[in-house]
Formats: structure tokens, sequence, C-alpha cells
């Protein structure tokens, strides 16, 4: 009895060995759907550095040495280069895109560098599932060390993603853990054919989204979702967006603000392709599609207020790329089609604006040689904070590229602050860049 069960697992073992070295021969299956992650005690996590591995359409995503999508982009630029940062979530990363070239951040690196005919740098420091609260931080800690001269802010799905805004009913902030790696069985499994296999025949019969992995929501059975956004959610985006502006300023650095690409509308959500492309939307938000889509409407609008009272640029994203199946391939993902159009209709926005020009021409004055390492660039910013309001501390960067450790630490005494804060006198850069470091994701 024995020798037949040992027999017999072996044989088994034999069989599924020769299955998955003919699938790997005969008809390999590369797309699995996962990069491999680290945790980071500041931003969660970023990726695991140098991956390259195969996306949907069996094109190749790769990873740099800092844990983000793109070239290994040097701390110190050349000078006249104009250098611009992108932060966000997963629209901005863009997974699915069919190359680097192809991104929006990688499209607009292209149009801006033939249309201004200099060198130009677009950083993609984005990552899937980050908010602005951990977009803020990222800059801090990541964004910060590359000297930018513009950063882009495009995110707002993520903010109501995982429920968040739900969670702001009952906390005034959003808790944060730090992120890490599938548990190894998973790991193992996606690097073989069968478990492939097996996970897309899952997604599939049980309906679930492979990108999100949500579960389809039966509005019927969950009616709480239709209640309203609590006023909570509003500010702390509100307040997000308005760190992003400070940051930025208080080291010289034009800071656009962005509204995000929405696939859903007042007037199509009635659709059924368009509600099965949006599907899992509910779920992952803990909303309505049509409260979604009036919370985005209300989330635009902040976007506008704010880089009007901090003078920043604003762009309409959530109206620039047609609201259709052709551009957009889920909530807020795009085909490459639809990042085409977010990259022209942004550089546009960019070139007619004077603030980005006037930047543009700094940048070229020190290709030409002329003191602009401190002086131009205090006197920029000096400019941008006397229209803005404020006064702006000092820029403090460093003299060398920064460890991972030393250039985002905690200080112990740091606390989170809540909703109720001094609205005021937390608009003050110095108190915004000593309020942002703590433990949980506060509105401070």
């Amino acid at each position: 009895m024995l020798f037949a069960a040992v027999a017999g697992g072996m044989a088994l073992c034999v069989a599924i060995a020769m299955v998955e070295l003919g699938l790997w021969i005969f008809a390999p299956l590369s797309y699995h759907e996962w990069l491999e992650m680290i945790p980071d005690g500041n931003i969660s996590y970023r990726m695991a550095p140098f991956q390259v591995v195969d996306n949907a359409r069996g094109n190749q995503v790769r990873i740099n040495k800092y844990g983000f999508r793109g070239p290994d982009y040097a701390y110190a630029k050349a000078p006249g280069t104009l250098r611009i940062e992108v932060f966000g979530g997963s629209s901005a990363f863009e997974y699915f895109s069919s190359s680097d070239e192809k991104t929006w951040p990688g499209a607009l690196e292209k149009k801006l560098r033939e249309r201004l005919k200099m060198p130009v740098e677009v950083i993609n420091l984005a990552l899937p599932g980050l908010d602005n609260f951990a977009g803020k931080i990222n800059y801090l800690c990541n964004g910060r060390a590359f000297k930018p001269d513009v950063i882009i802010q495009y995110e707002a799905f993520n903010d109501m993603g995982q429920r968040r805004f739900r969670t702001l009913e009952s906390l005034p902030f959003i808790p944060m853990g730090v992120g890490g790696n599938r548990p190894l069985w998973m790991q193992l499994a996606r690097k073989t054919q069968i478990g492939r296999r097996g996970r897309v025949l899952y997604f599939t019969m049980t309906k679930r989204s492979m990108e999100g992995a949500y579960v389809l929501t039966d509005e019927q059975k969950e009616p709480e979702i239709a209640r309203p956004v609590h006023p909570n959610a509003f500010a702390w985006y509100r307040r997000n967006l308005e760190d992003f502006a400070l940051l930025s300023a208080s080291d010289g650095v034009l800071c656009v603000l962005c509204s995000q690409s929405y696939l859903g509308t007042k007037e199509n959500i009635t659709r059924p392709e368009i509600r099965e492309a949006l599907a899992y939307s509910p779920d992952r938000c803990g909303m309505t599609l049509e409260l979604i889509v009036e919370t985005y409407e209300k989330m635009s609008a902040i976007g506008a207020e704010v880089a009007e009272k901090y003078n920043c640029i604003f762009f309409d994203g959530y109206r620039a790329v047609p609201h259709d199946l052709e551009h957009i391939r889920d909530n807020v993902h795009f085909f490459d089609k639809g990042s085409e159009v977010l990259a022209e209709t942004l550089a546009q926005r960019l070139l007619n604006d004077a603030r980005f020009m006037k930047v543009v021409e700094r940048v070229r004055s020190e290709k030409a040689g002329r003191p602009v390492s401190q002086g131009a660039s205090s006197t920029h910013q000096a400019d941008r904070s006397a229209r803005s309001g404020f006064t702006a501390s000092p820029a403090r960067r460093p003299s060398r590229p920064p460890t991972w450790a030393s250039n985002c630490s905690t200080p112990a005494s740091a606390t989170a602050r809540g909703l109720d804060g001094n609205d005021e006198a937390g608009r003050a850069v110095e108190a915004v860049s000593n309020s942002l470091f703590f433990s949980g994701r506060g509105l401070g």
C-alpha cells in the first residue's frame, strides 16, 4: 500500500512537471500581472528594483534602480534640462501601456522635448494604489532629491479607493501601514504556467476583475453605499492638494494640479457596457456609480480652487479624455489612445501657460552659463511666494544624493493632526513640513 501511494504520488508529480514543461515550450503565458514589491517605511512600498515583466499586451515594464517605472535618472540633472516629476497611482504608472514611451508621462516628455527643442525629463514617481497623502510624502522622500523644476499631481480615485473616504466618516485620518509582497505560495504559483492559467480561469468564472481583484457589488444588497460622502473626505482631499502646492513652492518648484480622467459620467453610466467596465468601482470605493461620478466632479472643482489660491497650474484631466471604451479601459486606466490624448492636451496646457514658460526660460539660462543655481532659484521662489500670498521657507536641497533612510526621517515627537486643526496657521510652509511626519495618515 505504501509503495503504491508513493509510486502514485511520484507519477502525479512527473505528470504535472511534464504539463508545466510542455506549456513553457509550446504555449507559454508570459503575462502574470504582478510586480514584486518591497516595503517602504515612508510611502508603504516601492517596486523591487531592476524588474522587467511582461504586461497584458506582451510588452515589457521596466522598474529602475529606485523602485519606480522608467530609466535610471541621475539625482543631479544636467544644466539646461527641464525636469518634471509625476505623482499619482496606477493611472500614472500605466502598467498596461505598450511601452514606457506610450505612457502619458513618457508621451508628455517626448512632446515637450520636440516642441521646446531642449532636453526634457519626465520622471514617473507614481505607484499603483498611492493616494495623494502618499503622493506628497513621496515628493518629500523621493521627488525632492531629483531637484525638479515642475511637479504634476495626478490622482483622485485612490483617495476614494479602499473605501478611504468612508474611513473618514469615523476617523480624522486614514491609518497607514507598510506594504509588502504577496505570500510566498502566491509568488511561486504565479511563476508557473499552471498557476497563471488557474488564476485566469478563477477570475473568469467568478467574474472578478483581474486588475483590481474586487468582488462585484450588488448595490441592492449594500444600500448604505448610496449615502452621501462625508465633508471630512473633501477636507482631506483639499488639504493634501494644498500641501502639494505649499511644499513645492517652498522649493521654488512649479506645481501642476490635475483632475483625473474617469470613464464614467452622469450621461454614460446608464449604458450597460459602461456599467460593466466600472463594475468593481462601487465595491472598491463603497459608493454607487452615481455617487462616484458626483464626487469626482466635486474633487475636480476642489483642485481648481486650490490651484487658483496657491498660484498653481490647473489641468482638467477629467474632461480632457473622451469618456469611452476606446480611450479608457476601466475606471481610470487608459488604452494607448487615451494616454496619447491626455499627454497632448496636458502639453498644450503647459506650453500656453506663462508660468510654465517662465520656468522653461530659467532652465534654458542654466545651459547658457548664467548664474541660476542659487540666485535665480531664490528669485523664482520669492516671486511665486509673493503671488501665492504666503512666505515660503528657503529651499533646502541636499548637497549629495540622499539615502532612502536619511532623506525622509520621522521625528519621534510627530503626531497626527485631525480635521479640527488650526486651518490658517497650518498653512504655513514650515508648519506643513513639520506636521507631515507621523505614523497615521492625518490631515496635517
